[in-house]
C-alpha cells in the first residue's frame, strides 16, 4: 500500500513538472482566464516538482538495487549455510559410524578377556601343569579382579 501511495505521488510530482513545460504553449484565451497563474509561478512549481519527482524516482531505483542486493546476499548465505548444514550432518554420522565400531569393537575385547579368563582357569585344573606356572596364572587371574 505504501509503495503504491508512493508510486502514485512520484507521477503526480513528475506529471506537474511535464505540465509547467506545457503552459508556456497553451493558447493566450485559456491564459487569459487563468490571471493568478503567471509564469514564474509555474515555472517555479514546476521546477520544484520535477526535482521532487525525480528525487523520488532515483531514491525508489537506488531501494531496488539495494533490495536486489540484499536479495542476493541472503541466497548466497541460504546456500553456505545449507552446505554448512550438509557438512555438518555428514560429520555427525562419521561420528556415530565411529562411535558403533568403537562399541563393538570394546565387545569383542572384552569377549576375548573372557575367552582367555577361561582358557586360564581350564589349564588350571591340568594336573600336570607344574606349580611355579600355576602360581602366575593364579596371580594374573587374581590380578585382573
Amino acid at each position: 500500500m505504501k509503495k503504491i501511495i508512493y508510486n502514485i505521488l512520484t507521477f503526480i510530482f513528475m506529471g506537474v513538472a511535464l505540465g509547467s513545460l506545457i503552459y508556456p504553449y497553451l493558447p493566450q484565451e485559456l491564459l487569459e482566464q487563468m490571471p493568478e497563474v503567471n509564469k514564474i509561478m509555474v515555472l517555479t512549481l514546476g521546477g520544484t516538482s520535477g526535482v521532487l519527482g525525480g528525487s523520488m524516482l532515483t531514491f525508489s531505483q537506488v531501494l531496488k538495487s539495494s533490495e536486489a542486493r540484499s536479495i542476493d546476499k541472503f541466497v548466497l548465505l541460504t546456500k553456505n549455510y545449507l552446505s554448512l548444514e550438509e557438512e555438518v550432518k555428514g560429520l555427525r554420522d562419521e561420528k556415530k559410524r565411529e562411535n558403533d565400531l568403537r562399541e563393538k569393537e570394546v565387545k569383542r575385547l572384552n569377549r576375548i578377556e573372557k575367552l582367555l579368563e577361561v582358557d586360564l582357569k581350564a589349564k588350571l585344573s591340568n594336573k600336570f601343569l607344574e606349580g611355579k606356572i600355576k602360581e602366575e596364572i593364579e596371580g594374573a587371574l587374581n590380578e585382573k579382579e
